[in-house]
């Protein structure tokens, strides 16, 4: 049997090797200066993100800053960067957030080292962690670090109606945990997210559970406009290929 058939056999059947896709992660979370996203809750409140035209310098890293307005927190940012080290979280910044015992405090958390959500090339199914210090810096009031651990990855593709439109997706999902102490008193914090983007766009629909609560967010608008669904790279049949090749050249040479 020649590598031709077999080759047809294996993409046929797919008893070889699992296919996974490789993904460009840049093309599914866009971070320009200018792009704004428009989602709503489940109760149809409206939120705006928006890439701010300055970046950032945060441990030497120059980040892009992602405000929110309207929506429960107006005035937060998030700092990312989505580059050749992958898609990465440096801080979190809350204005006036309510601590018990103190009142409204602006508050910054930052990430260090920051948190890998992706590699820059994914792997389909293949997941990425992350771990270190969370410092929580209280404007006025000090500090606190404790340990933070996060997991997550693109698990699959599957089919997500918003206001924006129906898209065959990509799911990313992940968890962030913090645990330490504070005034000796132990603290534990877990989030999990569900995120759904498609290329030229980025997110159109994400999920998080939090101790604080669900809150669900559907894109209504954007400024971006979607883009092909690239081919992709199939590693599965790439190594089947290898597989296949070696295996014949070893039966033409009787090893």
């Amino acid at each position: 049997m020649g590598i031709s058939l077999r080759l047809v056999l294996c993409f046929v059947a797919l008893p070889c090797a699992a296919v996974a896709e490789v993904i460009d992660v840049e093309l599914y979370n866009p971070l320009a200066p200018g792009d704004t996203w428009v989602y709503q809750d489940q109760s149809l409140n409206r939120t705006t993100f928006t890439v701010l035209a300055t970046t950032e310098e945060i441990g030497n890293q120059q980040t892009q800053v992602e405000q929110e307005s309207g929506g429960q927190s107006p005035g937060a940012e998030e700092n990312y960067t989505n580059d050749e080290n992958g898609l990465r979280v440096y801080r979190f910044y809350y204005p006036h957030l309510f601590i018990q015992g103190v009142g409204s405090v602006d508050t910054y958390i930052d990430l260090s080292p920051p948190m890998t959500l992706a590699h820059p090339t994914a792997v389909l199914g293949d997941l990425v962690s992350s771990s270190g210090t969370a410092t929580f810096t209280y404007v006025g009031y000090g500090s606190v670090s404790l340990a933070y651990q996060s997991t997550g990855g693109f698990t699959y593709r599957e089919e997500v109606s918003v206001p924006f439109g129906t898209f065959n997706a990509l799911r990313l999902e992940y968890t962030l945990s913090v645990n330490g102490t504070v005034q000796s008193q132990p603290v534990s914090y877990v989030s999990t997210s569900v995120a759904w983007s498609v290329p030229g766009v980025g997110g159109i629909k994400s999920v998080t559970d939090s101790p604080e609560g669900s809150t669900e967010l559907d894109l209504v608008s954007t400024n971006l406009t979607p883009v092909p669904e690239p081919a992709g790279t199939q590693l599965g049949a790439l190594l089947a290929l290898v597989a296949l090749a070696s295996r014949s050249g070893s039966q033409r040479t009787g090893k």
